[in-house]
């Protein structure tokens, strides 16, 4: 079945009927499927961690890029998703710098010691010198201040991935 003939945007599909397709065979039952097409002309699905102490924040990012493609954990203290990161490996990291009970240069510090090939946004509503200086020293890909626009968002976002998966 040839969708790019009846004018049908692949990230548009619902669940079961991406599941059911040929291009899904393989794909744990229980993930989140969604996909993008990329200009390799081959479905990707992204893991996408969300690192934000404020819960409304989080949910709004999720919606945001699951909408994407994507499959999105969010998390709002730094100790949970440091514990999900031993035993996940996600494309990305959206991390806010400051947190309640820590900030996300910690969560960024341990992914450049144990997952240095995870990409990193970091997305702050304190922005300082400092932050973003520390940022730059531990290879971000982006720094992003708050309030941040959902298109804006999206447009980055797809240049992180877009360069990870090009060099992948």
């Amino acid at each position: 079945m040839d969708f790019a003939h009846q004018g049908r945007d692949v990230a548009s599909w619902g669940r079961d009927e991406a599941r059911n397709s040929a291009f899904s065979k393989g794909c744990p039952e229980d993930s989140l499927v969604a996909w993008r097409w990329t200009s390799f002309m081959e479905f990707v699905m992204a893991l996408i961690m969300v690192l934000d102490d404020e819960k409304d924040a989080c949910r709004l990012m999720q919606r945001v890029l699951v909408r994407l493609g994507h499959e999105v954990h969010t998390f709002c203290q730094a100790s949970t998703a440091r514990r999900w990161l031993e035993n996940h490996d996600p494309d990305l990291a959206l991390l806010d710098m400051k947190l309640k009970d820590d900030d996300g240069l910690s969560v960024l510090r341990f992914l450049r010691a144990h997952k240095p090939h995870v990409r990193v946004m970091i997305i702050t509503g304190f922005p300082s010198a400092e932050t973003a200086q520390e940022a730059r020293r531990l290879a971000t890909e982006d720094y992003l201040v708050k309030p941040v626009e959902l298109d804006e968002l999206e447009y980055r976002v797809k240049k992180v991935l877009e360069n990870r998966f090009a060099t992948s």
